[in-house]
């Protein structure tokens, strides 16, 4: 038996071969025999116990049945494998050819072992089927092959990139600010984004309030006070016009908290003061007496005052059907498409924590303010859209372009040499698509099958070969917002294309969504082109509570660091390796599908509905006589 078990090597699964030793019981007249095989992967190690009673010689071998060797004579001797059947092909030539899987060439000892016992005759026609059955069996098999469909369904390591299959899966770190760090030794975080963002998605359609009383419910939950009076007929507009998500206006309540902080009699001074500003280009509209709404005062320069009038009642045309039901306000607005005023950070969290203390600040000694951009940490302002249904007739698969596109005017900063304009946010991303100096480090995108596999450090990329590529990124037109030598400067070093129009940008099937001089306003069209959209911005807009993140489009950082990564993980390098292409669609097609279930005039009108609702409360002289009185509709909380 040591003889035999020191010549015996067996194929393992991944293909290396293995070495039976006895590593115990080797004398003879031991009756304990410890088997053993050795592989490279800790799954192909396999060890037995032979106990005997009997010796065990030289050349007297176990007869084997079945995944069993039983020593004959012995008592209940048995070897349990948990690899029973081995690959037979070998990329070596002859060595495969000799493969037989372990079972047949024991059983075929075995049959040898057996003859002994046996008469001639009958040991002749076994010894004869046995080679019948032995030649069918090498004529039948398959040729040794290495084509990849013969080929063990083995890892690919590869050591630039350090990927390997994973039995426990190392996790990202999610940081508070909602920043993801990397693990190297996790998969691609982008699959676990996807996966997380599509769970909380259904998880606020599953949640959202069905009937009247559970809408008073979870508004009392989330912001702790009764809704404002007209809820009910907010809430029968939602239901007759369908409208989704009925709880999800939290960005109300985070623009208007800390008015809730302020006594009522101060913020109607203020409002006064700032009507009274001649100098100071503001509009002001609203509901008096219980009239329709309307424009009560155009403070725009005389050139710009039709203008700015139309662009309201646009919005204003929101209001129409559900103006009956909302109380006299005034509210002043800068029509702008940029914010006019800057807040400082800490007399805006000294009014919200007020407001949730039912207290109010002195707003003649509010705390110290800072000066320049730092004092603000989330700029607010209301948001503009522009309205209108844009017609989807390219689908993802007619869309050939995988560069991904971007196109606009170089808006969002005055271009001067008293100015950091190149640090703007449109300028940034045109420097970065111009870029050919040096290399950039990208996360490897795992191709199928290499889900798992960990993600790495990144890979270097030389930017003169990966951004002209990978990007159409340009200025279109010709300078705008520039002065002197300045607008010189920006035709010199930049490239101005021409414009491109909506069926141009629909071929492309990667589009990036930037801010300008304020949001983007073409954000929607973008969604509704059944193109995947990145998105990079800083404004909380109006839809911010009722769109997923990594669902229907893919969020991109102000500085851009994520950008690579993130657009070859869908679009793949150079060649399309790791692309995963099926997921791009899946967002693509999911933002499109919320343009036409989220963003409708219904849904728009909803929000503004409830908008001026609250907004009416917080600035009423009696507050508590703006409030639903929840008893009237027999409700107690």
């Amino acid at each position: 038996m040591e003889d035999w078990l020191g010549h015996q090597r067996l194929r393992s699964r991944e293909g290396s071969w293995f070495q039976p030793t006895l590593v115990t019981g080797r004398h003879l007249g031991d009756p304990k025999l410890t088997v053993s095989w050795y592989g490279v992967g800790d799954q192909d190690c396999l060890s037995a116990t032979i106990m005997s009673t009997q010796r065990v010689s030289r050349g007297h071998l176990p007869s084997y049945s079945g995944d069993d060797f039983k020593h004959p004579g012995s008592h209940g001797i048995r070897l349990s494998m948990t690899h029973t059947t081995w690959p037979t092909s070998d990329d070596n030539g002859d060595r495969g050819r000799k493969g037989l899987t372990a079972k047949i060439r024991i059983r075929i000892i075995n049959l040898f072992i057996s003859l002994r016992k046996r008469p001639a005759k009958q040991n002749i026609y076994i010894l004869v089927l046995s080679v019948i059955i032995c030649v069918l069996y090498l004529w039948s098999r398959p040729p040794t092959s290495t084509s990849k469909q013969h080929e063990p369904n083995a890892p690919k390591p590869s050591p630039s990139y350090g990927y390997k299959p994973q039995s426990r899966r190392a996790s990202h770190t999610y940081r508070s600010d909602g920043f993801l760090e990397v693990n190297p030794n996790g998969t691609h975080p982008i699959f676990d984004l996807i996966t997380r963002a599509e769970n909380d998605w259904h998880k606020k359609l599953r949640r959202a309030s069905a009937t009247f009383q559970e809408a008073i419910e979870e508004y009392v939950r989330r912001y702790n006070r009764p809704p404002p009076k007209g809820f009910d007929k907010w809430w029968e507009f939602v239901q007759e016009h369908k409208v989704q998500l009925p709880d999800e206006y939290d960005v109300i309540n985070k623009r208007l908290e800390p008015f809730w902080g302020i006594r009522p009699l101060d913020i109607r001074r203020i409002m006064s003061d700032w009507e009274d500003h001649s100098d100071v280009p503001i509009m002001v509209f609203g509901k008096v007496d219980g009239k329709p709404i309307r424009i009560l005062k155009n403070g725009m320069p005389e050139t710009e005052k039709t203008t700015f009038a139309t662009a309201l009642r646009d919005r204003l045309n929101f209001l129409l059907d559900v103006e009956e039901y909302l109380p006299d306000f005034r509210a002043i607005i800068s029509p702008g498409d940029t914010p006019n005023l800057l807040a400082d950070w800490e007399l805006l969290e000294s009014a919200r924590e007020a407001a949730r203390k039912g207290t109010y600040i002195d707003i003649d000694g509010p705390p110290p303010m800072k000066h320049g951009w730092i004092s603000a940490c989330k700029p607010g302002s209301p948001a503009r859209r522009r309205w209108g249904e844009e017609r989807r007739d390219i689908t993802w698969e007619e869309k050939y372009d995988e560069r991904l596109l971007w196109r606009g005017t170089n808006t969002g900063m005055m271009c001067t040499p008293n100015t950091h304009w190149r640090q703007s946010q449109r300028f940034r991303l045109v420097d970065l698509a111009y870029d050919v100096k040096g290399e950039i480090k990208v996360l490897h995108s795992p191709e199928v099958g290499e889900e798992m596999y960990q993600v790495g450090e990144g890979e270097e990329w030389a930017k003169a070969r990966l951004n002209p590529a990978m990007m159409d990124v340009s200025f279109s037109g010709s300078p705008v917002q520039c002065e002197g030598a300045t607008c010189t400067e920006l035709v010199t070093d930049y490239d101005w294309r021409k414009r491109m129009d909506t069926q141009e940008s629909a071929r492309y099937k990667y589009i990036i969504d930037v801010d300008g001089n304020g949001w983007s306003s073409r954000f929607k069209r973008l969604m509704a082109s059944n193109s995947m959209v990145f998105k990079s911005t800083t404004y909380p807009e109006w839809f911010v509570d009722r769109i997923q993140p990594w669902v229907h489009y893919v969020p991109i950082s102000y500085d851009y660091s994520d950008l690579h990564d993130a657009f070859m993980f869908f679009r793949g390098d150079l060649s399309g390796k790791g692309s995963h292409d099926s997921l791009a669609k899946k967002i693509a097609l999911a933002g499109s599908q919320w343009t036409s279930t989220f963003w409708r005039d219904e849904d728009a009108t909803a929000y503004m509905f409830r908008l001026f609702l609250e907004y009416a409360r917080v600035i009423s002289l009696d507050r508590d006589s703006m409030s639903m009185k929840l008893s009237d509709y027999g409700i107690h909380v």
